[in-house]
């Protein structure tokens, strides 16, 4: 199943809607304010699946509650020149790989693929460099789950990643 968000919840003020295929609210982004970035994950009905905190600490932490999990999300970057980051995670044996900076990759469990994610739509080339960096910014993030896995984590997850790249501070927004 595809679901589609807006990047918009990254400026940590909006509760926004996220949708699916067929272009439906499915689930809802309600922020909850506090300090740092802190929402919670629930249905159109109104039951919450998830709760997302950035933990403050040293590094770039988040926490996903669940009913039955605690996962804790760590952003990490290997010792190379230009790293690209990682994500590491406690409670779950996933990890990431490609381009989180830049919104193209994917959540793996083992050679599994839990979810890939990338930007709906394509920029068109044709732009100047102003014209498609501010046309990147508005485009929504496409997350396409596997069928084999819990969407309402999966989901988690990914936001989370997501909240956890925009507070990275090193990236571009493109």
């Amino acid at each position: 199943m595809k679901y589609y968000a807006a990047r918009s919840y990254m400026l940590g003020t909006f509760d926004i809607a996220i949708k699916d295929e067929q272009g439906n609210d499915r689930y809802i982004l309600l922020n909850q304010g506090k300090v740092g970035y802190n929402y919670a994950l629930r249905d159109t009905s109104g039951k919450k699946y998830a709760d997302i905190k950035q933990v403050i600490s040293f590094r770039n932490k988040y926490r996903i509650q669940t009913d039955t999990k605690e996962i804790e999300m760590s952003f990490k970057y290997p010792f190379k020149i230009n790293p690209d980051p990682y994500c590491k995670f406690k409670g779950l044996d996933w990890s990431t790989e490609g381009d989180i900076h830049h919104h193209n990759y994917c959540v793996r469990d083992g050679s599994n693929i839990v979810a890939q994610i990338g930007l709906a739509g394509t920029s068109d080339r044709n732009m100047n460099t102003v014209q498609r960096a501010l046309d990147n910014m508005q485009r929504d993030i496409e997350i396409e789950c596997s069928d084999e896995y819990d969407d309402p984590l999966t989901l988690a997850v990914v936001i989370a990643i997501e909240l956890a790249e925009h507070s990275d501070g090193t990236h571009n927004s493109v």
